[in-house]
């Protein structure tokens, strides 16, 4: 007998879910690379990523209100180009939310044990996504307690530093970004991709779908989630900039290093810790919306029936399980280069195709997809940069 989800979440959890799911999986680590990779150029980058990323929401807009359903991305494609678009979409989904978790969870050990073994380091890894099935197993209610609590404390954090670097620009201006020694060709696409990467993650949002309780209200935080991302990004660019002195290197740890220059103590590695703990926190809504995305697949496809089965807390047991299962098996591969390759070409493959859809959707009813097909071809130039072995360093 197949079961149903509560339905708990509102717009401001949907909210917390999405800032904290684009902006916990890499902003404070890949700022600085994103910086100095544009040099004074940057704001073309970030403009760029943002306007992609409000494009794709309205892109994934229009998904959603054709189905309304945490499989809408498929179920879309479905429609539009056929079954085997479809499958490739639900493959390239679940590629991407399992090597994503296994990527930033490999990378989260590697910061805090750095010296263990690559073995001591996987079971590390695979500790804590057992912790996280477990928790998972608790339900919709007590997960999104935890995760709220943890994205309001970080969109306090975002928004104090946000406020230091318009702050900042209002009295010094805006300062010249020199030349970074550790990289020696600086490349606006490189920028943009960094930048791609930091806003990535609203997609999350769409796999909620059944627990939401107004349906409106999951297209509204696409919107907002990702305008307050950028929001934020841009005052945090800023507030590097003006406190931090980028020719020193050590960009993976900016942030820290302009909190140590306001305060006037050295926090770096206290701030990594925290850095550590919010990626973490970020793929835990991951892994909840993995487990929520098998769960619509049972109701859709006889043969994965079984995921449909929740426990007395409304959990899907059987997804949580699986999901725990194949991230720690992935894991194993404990190579940071395959790992997020794999995921980057996931991410722009089913991107592009939900792009894709929603371009010839509107051309079928006789208007012009201006936005839908910029949208496609940006995310069909992110998937071949990933194809071509273009990827972050």
């Amino acid at each position: 007998m197949s079961d149903d989800l509560s339905k708990n979440l509102s717009l401001k959890d949907l909210i917390f879910f999405g800032v904290i799911s684009i902006f916990g999986s890499g902003g404070f680590n890949l700022i600085g690379h994103a910086i100095a990779q544009g040099g004074n150029n940057w704001p073309l980058a970030l403009t760029g990523a943002a306007a992609l990323f409000l494009g794709s929401s309205k892109t994934y807009e229009e998904a959603f209100r054709e189905f309304k359903k945490n499989t809408s991305e498929s179920d879309f494609l479905e429609k539009i180009f056929g079954k085997e678009a479809s499958y490739l979409t639900i493959a390239s989904i679940l590629t991407f939310n399992i090597f994503s978790m296994a990527t930033i969870l490999v990378l989260c050990v590697r910061m805090i044990v750095p010296d263990f073994q690559w073995i001591l380091q996987s079971i590390l890894s695979i500790s804590i996504v057992v912790c996280m099935g477990f928790f998972s197993l608790q339900g919709i209610q007590a997960n999104k307690g935890f995760v709220n609590v943890c994205s309001s404390i970080l969109i306090a954090l975002l928004s104090g530093l946000s406020l230091l670097g318009f702050g900042g620009i209002v009295s010094k201006g805006l300062p010249s970004i020199p030349d970074v020694a550790s990289i020696p060709e600086p490349s606006l696409t490189q920028s943009f991709l960094y930048f791609f990467y930091i806003l990535a993650g609203f997609d999350v949002l769409m796999k909620f779908s059944e627990e939401t309780k107004n349906p409106d209200d999951v297209p509204r935080s696409f919107y907002i989630s990702n305008i307050l991302a950028v929001i934020f990004v841009l005052g945090l660019t800023l507030s590097v900039i003006i406190f931090t002195d980028l020719k020193k290197g050590h960009l993976e740890q900016v942030i820290g290093t302009m909190l140590s220059n306001i305060i006037g103590r050295d926090i770096k590695t206290q701030f990594s810790v925290i850095a550590v703990f919010f990626m973490i926190v970020t793929m835990f809504v991951t892994f909840l919306a993995t487990t929520r995305y098998m769960f619509s697949l049972g109701k859709k496809y006889e043969g994965l029936k079984n995921f449909t089965h929740v426990n007395e807390k409304n959990a899907p047991t059987i997804p949580i399980l699986v999901t725990t299962a194949v991230v720690s098996l992935t894991i194993l591969i404990n190579h940071f280069n395959i790992l997020i390759t794999v995921a980057d070409i996931a991410l722009g493959g089913f991107l592009f195709l939900v792009a894709s859809a929603a371009t010839k959707y509107k051309f079928d009813k006789g208007e012009f997809p201006l936005i839908e097909g910029a949208t496609a071809a940006t995310f069909l130039g992110i998937f071949g940069l990933g194809l071509v072995g273009e990827k972050l360093s």
